[in-house]
């Protein structure tokens, strides 16, 4: 299923997920646009069904049929569920020779989201203080607060996309896990590009 996604990327088209605030800025048009994209290759049922026996989400608006994307809550991901999809990472990126098939498309579509992913997780993890400060923030209504902070957390597409991914992730406790994933991939390419 992950290899699908990656290999037929440049096939992929906007699929309306169901939120409120649906915009289709291209396939390169940030990380939350690209999740549209990959709607149109792999199914949130395929998605489910490959975790089990792990439910995706402990709590929050999602269903086992669709996502809910215009709550004003969200869903906390299953650690277990996000740990499993860890491992199948690692494995998925450890054929060699999947990845020489398909590194011209990381680099061309997955790589900036990556980099834009990574470069706000390390910014907001720069001290646990300001972490902390940051997710007492969030969970406040002065949401307005993040505006000149977190430099690195904001793309053209994503204005509040990235910064808020982590955030819920740090409250649900899973953002470390979502970072190493990421890493997993970054890492295997590059080994691949050098």
């Amino acid at each position: 299923m992950i290899k699908r996604a990656i290999r037929d990327l440049d096939k992929s088209y906007y699929v309306s997920i169901g939120g409120d605030k649906e915009f289709d800025y291209g396939l390169d048009g940030g990380i939350s646009v690209l999740g549209h994209y990959i709607a149109s290759l792999v199914s949130y049922e395929e998605v489910l069904e490959a975790l089990l026996p792990h439910k995706l989400f402990v709590s929050g608006p999602h269903t086992d049929e669709k996502p809910d994307l215009n709550s004003g809550s969200f869903g906390r991901y299953n650690p277990e569920a996000i740990r499993h999809i860890r491992g199948v990472f690692q494995e998925t990126f450890g054929d060699q020779e999947f990845l020489r098939e398909t590194v011209e498309l990381y680099h061309k579509h997955l790589q900036p989201r990556f980099d834009a992913m990574l470069s706000c997780y390390s910014e907001i993890n720069q001290s646990a203080s300001l972490k902390a400060e940051l997710v007492e923030a969030y969970e406040t209504p002065t949401r307005g607060y993040f505006r000149g902070h977190l430099h690195s957390c904001y793309d053209i597409y994503d204005t509040d996309t990235i910064r808020t991914f982590w955030l819920r992730r740090a409250i649900d406790g899973t953002d470390l896990e979502f970072y190493e994933m990421l890493q997993i991939i970054k890492t295997a390419y590059e080994r691949t590009y050098d």
